[in-house]
């Protein structure tokens, strides 16, 4: 899906750190609003028993759940409170043990009498301090306490100790619950955009707080592969927006948007060669007429052709380059030939300036007798060109009366899964293979210069 169409991205995105805070704050009541199920829970691991008994063991009409965001906490009516529940929200959870002893009223240059999440349900309410990172936010909250109480801030006697609950929350243990219930509805056939978005947001805030495992705790067999795949996922979006990098936004593919007019995608996977695990990383020049037309008739996009090592952290990889014929019908892939020089006839280029301009493009069924001559004297005999298209299946036996063809390449290195496994020993934004795949990114661009 478009990153634009995600409900809690706007187009233009304030990094600053307070808005951040607002936009997740945002984001995860528009949950809890939008999703009973996260509701229920979220209030299940907040509430006692004996508050939850009291507001859910008998259904009455009249009381609703009021969910806000920024709310002064000055205009809370503390005689019509029976519990207020503190709540912090952050990297890590603080100790709340004595918090009302030994804090005092105490506001900073630029301290706001606001709440980040507000909840009320019948005379129960319950406010949410929330900060992105590892802050200490038990000040803020208990000056929140203070003024929902003291409307003066000098007066300490309306504090009632015995009408407060405090709890500490850190987004790891919130967001794993958030996963527990997207999967679950996933499960039941149901969905939730909602949480599905709330999800990719958090992945690209800080993919730290998404409950994976780091490559060095995972096995190499078969079994973690899905586990392997969830760590790469993480690690791609947590490199979104740094130096204008962007996620494919694919189900079948795992990648970079590339940016360059003659390759538009950088795409990462695990494979086994001979049993070895290893990740592929891998681009397709020329992979469309478009990108056909700035490849082969400007020089300087040729570049990389000359390149065969790729340069990550300063150890180098072999870099692969073999060639993609592609195939597709009204812009959808249908097949492919794939070969390197080995298949070719001796001195016989196919992808050029040359048999790009008269061969690629759109080709309609009366001009397919003279693409297959042209292949045939390319070829080698025993190289099947046909069968490894299944030019007979795919084309020639079908109904289709056009199709178009790109002259393209296939370029790729191989890194061994040891090496990759080793420097991935925790899930952080900045170490480990969140940040060896913009470095490997990196290297694929600098192919080019």
């Amino acid at each position: 899906m478009d990153k634009h169409l995600n409900l809690f991205r706007a187009f233009s995105q304030n990094e600053e750190t307070r808005h951040i805070e607002d936009n997740l704050s945002r984001a995860f009541v528009l949950c809890l609003k939008n999703e009973s199920l996260l509701l229920h829970e979220f209030l299940k691991q907040i509430l006692t028993a004996s508050d939850y008994a009291y507001l859910f063991d008998h259904f009455q009409k009249e009381h609703s759940i009021d969910i806000d965001i920024q709310r002064k906490v000055t205009d809370i009516e503390s005689e019509s409170i029976s519990r207020l529940y503190g709540v912090t929200l952050s990297e890590k959870a603080y100790s709340m043990k004595a918090l009302l002893d030994k804090y005092n009223f105490s506001e900073s240059q630029d301290y706001r009498p606001v709440t980040d999440i507000y909840i009320h349900v019948k005379d129960i309410v319950i406010i949410i301090e929330v900060k992105r990172h590892d802050i200490d936010a038990r000040q803020q909250l208990y000056n929140q306490i203070f003024q929902v109480f003291s409307k003066r801030r000098k007066d300490e006697s309306g504090m009632d100790s015995e009408k407060i609950n405090l709890i500490a929350l850190d987004w790891k243990s919130l967001v794993k619950n958030i996963i527990s219930v997207n999967n679950f509805l996933q499960i039941s056939h149901s969905g939730s955009q909602f949480l599905e978005d709330f999800i990719q947001l958090i992945k690209q805030f800080n993919a730290n707080w998404i409950p994976v495992k780091p490559l060095f705790s995972l096995s190499d067999s078969k079994d973690d592969d899905h586990l392997r795949y969830q760590r790469l996922d993480t690690a791609l979006n947590s490199q979104v927006g740094i130096n204008g990098m962007d996620v494919l936004q694919y189900s079948d593919r795992d990648g970079f948007y590339f940016h360059e007019d003659w390759a538009n995608e950088l795409l990462y996977w695990f494979q086994r060669d001979q049993e070895k695990l290893c990740m592929y990383v891998a681009m397709w020049p020329g992979n469309t007429k478009g990108q056909g037309w700035n490849l082969y008739y400007n020089e300087d996009n040729l570049r990389w052709r000359d390149k065969d090592q790729l340069v990550v952290d300063d150890q180098s990889y072999p870099l692969y380059q073999e060639y993609h014929l592609k195939m597709t019908s009204f812009q959808k892939y249908f097949t492919s030939i794939d070969f390197s020089d080995s298949q070719l006839k001796p001195g016989v280029q196919i992808c050029n300036r040359d048999n790009f301009y008269h061969y690629s493009g759109r080709k309609k069924k009366p001009d397919w007798p003279l693409l297959e001559q042209f292949f045939d004297e390319s070829f080698h005999a025993e190289f099947d060109w046909r069968g490894n298209c299944h030019w007979k299946e795919k084309v020639f036996n079908t109904d289709k009366n056009q199709f178009d063809i790109s002259f393209g390449f296939y370029c790729y290195t191989v890194i061994p899964y040891e090496d990759i496994k080793e420097i991935d020993k925790v899930v952080d934004n900045s170490v480990g293979l969140n940040d060896y795949v913009r470095k490997v990114f990196d290297a694929f661009k600098r192919l080019n210069q």
